[in-house]
């Protein structure tokens, strides 16, 4: 009962339009509106919290949360049953259009409601119960039904995005792939090292390196993991688009006067090679990305942060970790050992 008030008030405010019986009347109100908006949009810019008295703080609230998100469609409705009243129309009908004007608001929200729910309508099972097979610069590859894997068929990240985690993109997935019964032709795709989702840690085919993620809040070793890793055509993609160096962090690398090259391996694992240098508020730590090749006209990206004295084990444990995802997905020597070591 104690939202009882805020709901009528919020319900007049918004029928209140449909008082109005001419059109003065109703501009006059519309006028009123846009000057509250404003003014109450030029109070959040101009004054903070503790500068305005609390009630005026919660109105001003109330307005922006509850109030003009719907006041469009009503005053829309008001509107063409106005001009249809300017036009003649009357009686039964008249009466018949200002039910339909007066019902346009919930029936816009449950119209919404409906097309939310079709829109995450799940893939075809037949399509996503395999894994998706896929082609980079020519050569095969699969991944899982994960959350953490996006893939991007060129150069375009908004129209050749396709998150795994997205009911759209599986859709479109299973649709450009024949329900799974071709490949899938990409320029990129990135991993996101990032806790695993429910469905993977328990999924009959979960990978060992997503069985690792799942534990990943818990192990300070994981903790260390790059965000996220990038297996990219270097043709294939815009490099700005995901933070990827513009050359191989190798001796050529072209360095600039805060950056320097930082290799770190064994004669067991090959060498690792990353370009680091130090950034403002990273509470000590330092940024080390890498950009390596695993085959030709494939590239794999990360980077971490790390402490000075913890750069050359944490690069080390993210090449590892970073080498074993590019082996599930693609049979490549330059997945298994870093360059210049024995496959």
């Amino acid at each position: 009962m104690v939202f009882l008030p805020f709901v009528l008030l919020w319900l007049a405010l918004l029928y209140l339009p449909f008082a109005m019986r001419s059109w003065r009347a109703f501009l006059a109100l519309c006028t009123v509106y846009l000057l509250v908006g404003i003014g109450v949009r030029l109070g959040v810019a101009t004054y903070s919290a503790a500068d305005v008295p609390v009630a005026m703080v919660f109105l001003g609230n109330f307005w922006l949360d509850f109030v003009v998100w719907a006041l469009p469609v009503p005053i829309l409705a008001r509107g063409v049953v106005l001009a249809a009243k300017s036009l003649g129309l009357g009686g039964k009908r008249l009466i018949a259009l200002n039910v339909v004007g007066i019902l346009a608001l919930p029936g816009s929200w449950f119209g919404m409601a409906a097309y939310d729910r079709w829109d995450r309508r799940p893939a075809p099972v037949e399509c996503t119960a395999t894994p998706v097979s896929l082609m980079l610069s020519g050569v095969d590859g699969q991944v899982p039904w994960s959350a953490a894997i996006n893939l991007y068929l060129g150069p375009d990240l908004p129209k050749d995005a396709r998150y795994l985690f997205s009911a759209k993109s599986q859709r479109r997935i299973c649709s450009e792939t024949l329900n799974g019964t071709e490949r899938l032709t990409i320029a990129a795709l990135s991993v996101e090292l990032r806790r695993a989702g429910p469905q993977r840690c328990t999924a009959a085919d979960v990978l060992p390196w997503e069985k690792a993620l799942c534990g990943k809040t818990d192990d300070p070793d994981l903790r260390g993991l790059p965000h996220d890793v990038v297996f990219f055509d270097p043709n294939g993609i815009r490099l700005g688009y995901f933070g990827i160096p513009k050359a191989l962090t190798d001796e050529a690398y072209p360095l600039a006067p805060d950056e320097r090259l930082v290799m770190a391996g064994t004669e067991d694992n090959g060498p690792v090679m990353a370009v680091c240098r130090k950034e403002p508020y990273s509470n000590g730590q330092v940024l080390c990305f890498v950009r390596a090749e695993i085959a030709e006209q494939i590239n794999m990206s990360w980077e971490i942060y790390a402490r000075p004295d913890e750069i050359a084990d944490r690069l080390l444990r993210a090449s590892a970790f970073s080498r074993k995802v590019c082996a599930s997905i693609f049979d490549l020597p330059g997945c298994r050992s870093a360059p210049g070591t024995a496959p």
